[in-house]
């Protein structure tokens, strides 16, 4: 097989997921440290290309296996790692079609567990703007997570009416119903 258009550390690992079932994703054939973010998202195109869906899993499973290195302590490490992110999505969503959901639920799951990190990042924002789908994707699950969210109720004593909480922080509230103040959170 010829592979003109791909990068030959990917061809690599290619070549090892499908025989070994495995292959390195931190650092290029010469030895040089790459983003595992970016190298498995690579993998992945690479293996929706070539149509192999062992590959395809095993790139995925990498891929989900590195969220936490979006916490790591340092503040620049941090950066790298939100940057890194920003452009491994945009490869994905670039690169596999809307059909293909697997890499890109993941990539959506970890975006939502570090939404607000990631959205004050204006160097992930820069690398998102350019992925297809993906900025409607977030916001359809940003809107399916708040309807899922419990929202505080009150409760009339009196007449047992429910409706929502507006008010943060009162003790008491006026019931729709019936009027009556001595209502409680429920």
């Amino acid at each position: 097989m010829d592979f003109p258009d791909e990068d030959p550390t990917v061809i690599k690992a290619l070549i090892n997921g499908m025989y070994r079932l495995d292959y390195t994703d931190d650092q290029d054939i010469t030895g040089v440290a790459v983003n595992p973010f970016i190298f498995n998202a690579n993998i992945f195109a690479v293996a929706e290309k070539y149509d192999i869906p062992a590959l395809k899993l095993l790139a995925a499973q990498k891929f989900r296996s590195h969220r936490s290195r979006l916490t790591t302590t340092s503040d620049q490490e941090k950066a790298n790692e939100i940057t890194a992110f920003g452009e491994a999505v945009r490869i994905v969503f670039s690169s596999t079609p809307s059909s293909e959901k697997l890499l890109r639920e993941i990539a959506l799951d970890i975006t939502m567990d570090h939404v607000d990190d990631l959205l004050d990042s204006e160097s992930f924002c820069n690398e998102v703007e350019d992925a297809p789908g993906f900025g409607m994707k977030v916001a359809v699950r940003q809107k399916q997570m708040s309807a899922k969210a419990i929202k505080p109720a009150w409760k009339c004593l009196r007449c047992a009416t429910k409706w929502l909480a507006i008010e943060k922080g009162s003790y008491y509230a006026y019931c729709p119903g019936c009027g009556n103040r001595a209502a409680v959170m429920s």
